[in-house]
């Protein structure tokens, strides 16, 4: 795929720095949340929780 086109998989996509490592070393831009960030009848707080884990997951898989 041309370098200039954005690649951002989605489905399966965990909350965890070495997983997210590996897909950004493969090319990945960014990713699609769904289901693990949220699911029908979440509170806000596990939303809130959620959104917390995967911004720092992708923080660590950085580096």
């Amino acid at each position: 795929m041309p370098k200039h086109v954005a690649c951002l998989p989605v489905g399966g996509i965990n909350a965890d720095a070495t997983q997210m490592s590996e897909f950004r070393q493969a090319g990945a831009n960014g990713f699609g949340l769904g289901s693990g960030l949220y699911k029908p009848g979440m509170e806000l707080e596990q939303i809130i929780t959620n959104a917390r884990q995967y911004r720092d997951a992708w923080a660590l898989s950085n580096n």
